[in-house]
């Protein structure tokens, strides 16, 4: 509703008629009288849209004056903007593969594997599904489930691979007609399946809210900030890229999703408190990384962190870490000194640290405030190298390499190694604060880990070495295998920690195999 004066440019008073052109334009009063000396009448003009479908509208408003008074035509214009519609689609889910006794989602708690799909189907021509607010999927076919799927049977959606908690699923309908609907559901995960390795060197406590087969992650591996990724959740429930927190040895949990957020740009930011993970009090909160498949080769893992553009207090620091426990790493850290940047290396056995400082390479970009760290893992030779990336050369630059390293670090012997998670390798990052009202907030631009390809020496002609023919070929998914043995009939039996015993055929002409 607008409300509109009308006078008269001689101050003089009249009598003035309103009429609308259209039914759906509303003019209150009808008539009325504009007084003397400079006054005016007020008229409400208000629009009545529910009998119109989306556009533009055009109107006049004609005001007839008596006397000597020229009439006046007032344009009116109105747009209808499409309306939102109640949605009529419901999600729903069935614990069976054929949708059958389909049960609300919406509010339900969950576990296991949902087949999740709409109703009705009719009159649809796409459904973007979205979960937690990252595309998941998108159906143009019915039946429309979530994961996909035959008219008889949808794929499951494995409720196991997410952490537990709240979150939701939304749809965003296409109808043939072009009109456009949306819905959204939430619902709880309780799946109880936090990560507590048994045998571990964390003692009975959780590293992960992930089922402990998702901790160790596969090579190459990049943390995908707000994706689908299975990973531990941020405050807003996206994704942190991360499968295992570093727990502590004071009773609490070493994992405060609140500190943690995904940015609009798709980069995780970490809230630094103030906490010691350094000898023997470890309270740190928010020691994030993912379990690692040593010893079966050289690899790297690396972080880019966006420090705060303004240097904060003396002591707030930003690392990278690799370890089995909070009481056995090494954690190669940018260190606020009050006016600027070092690096500090903490290397701890036992609860019992060392630190060494180092000077930080100085060509850090002042508009972008990017620093990226690396530490090399070669289990050959038991040596963890940590680098620092000189911006302006785009190389890494050797800060220190550490000899030596116990073994065990690169998950060599399996004994004690709980054998869903399948390492005891951990790395990662941890950001921490020295003042106790700190907010200081570090952005996570990447973080990686990836195998070193060692290439093969060729031997020089002369040399004493044999030339072998050699070739690599797969065995297929032999999992947890504990003994193997040819048998009679030329197969290769291989028995796997669970008593699954695997028979394998081997194409010696065709070099393939069978399992």
């Amino acid at each position: 509703e607008q409300i509109i004066s009308i006078g008269t440019n001689d101050n003089s008073g009249t009598q003035v008629t309103l009429l609308s052109s259209e039914t759906w334009l509303n003019i209150s009063p009808l008539s009325g009288t504009i007084p003397d000396n400079g006054g005016s009448l007020s008229v409400a003009i208000s629009a009545d849209a529910s009998t119109l479908t989306q556009g533009v509208y055009n109107a006049v408003v004609s005001v007839s004056p008596a006397e000597i008074y020229d009439a006046v035509v007032i344009s009116i214009e109105l747009t209808v903007a499409q309306q939102p519609m109640e949605s009529i689609y419901q999600i729903l889910y069935s614990t069976t593969s054929d949708r059958q006794n389909p049960l609300e989602l919406n509010g339900a708690s969950v576990t296991g594997d949902l087949y999740v799909f709409v109703l009705p189907e009719s009159g649809i021509s796409t459904i973007e599904f979205y979960f937690d607010g990252v595309l998941s999927s998108i159906e143009r076919i019915a039946p429309f489930d979530l994961q996909g799927g035959t008219s008889l049977n949808a794929n499951p959606f494995d409720t196991t691979l997410r952490a537990d908690g709240n979150h939701e699923i939304s749809i965003v309908v296409t109808q043939t007609n072009g009109q456009i609907v949306e819905s959204t559901v939430t619902f709880v995960i309780e799946n109880n399946n936090g990560c507590i390795p048994f045998p571990s060197q964390f003692e009975g406590e959780e590293i992960s809210s992930l089922s402990c087969a998702l901790v160790r992650v596969a090579l190459p591996y990049s943390a995908l900030f707000g994706s689908n990724q299975p990973s531990i959740p941020a405050g807003n429930g996206q994704a942190t890229g991360f499968t295992m927190y570093m727990p502590r040895d004071d009773g609490e949990s070493g994992y405060n999703p609140v500190d943690l957020l995904i940015t609009a740009d798709n980069e995780l930011e970490l809230i630094a408190r103030v906490n010691s993970w350094q000898g023997s009090q470890n309270n740190h909160v928010n020691a994030l990384g993912v379990g690692i498949p040593l010893p079966d080769s050289e690899m790297k893992s690396t972080v880019t962190f966006k420090l705060p553009d303004v240097s904060p207090n003396l002591g707030e620091k930003a690392c990278l870490f690799f370890g089995i426990s909070f009481r056995d790493y090494i954690m190669l850290c940018v260190v606020s000194n009050g006016n600027g940047e070092t690096l500090q290396l903490v290397y701890e056995i036992q609860d019992v640290p060392s630190t060494t400082n180092f000077d930080l390479i100085p060509n850090i970009d002042p508009s972008t405030r990017l620093i990226t760290l690396q530490i090399l893992m070669t289990p050959l030779t038991n040596t963890v190298t940590l680098l620092q990336l000189d911006e302006s050369t785009q190389d890494f630059v050797v800060i220190t390499i550490l000899e030596n390293v116990e073994p065990n670090w690169f998950s060599k012997d399996a004994a004690g190694i709980d054998i869903t998670v399948g390492t005891r390798s951990y790395t990662g990052i941890h950001v921490t604060s020295s003042e106790m009202t700190s907010s200081v907030a570090y952005l996570v631009v990447s973080f990686e880990v990836e195998a070193v390809i060692v290439p093969v020496p060729t031997p020089q002609p002369g040399s004493n070495e044999e030339d072998f023919d050699w070739f690599t070929t797969g065995s297929g998914s032999v999992l947890n295998p504990t003994a193997m043995q040819f048998g009679p009939d030329e197969k290769l039996y291989v028995a796997s920690v669970f008593g699954l015993v695997n028979r394998i055929t081997f194409d010696y002409e065709n070099q393939d195999q069978l399992i």
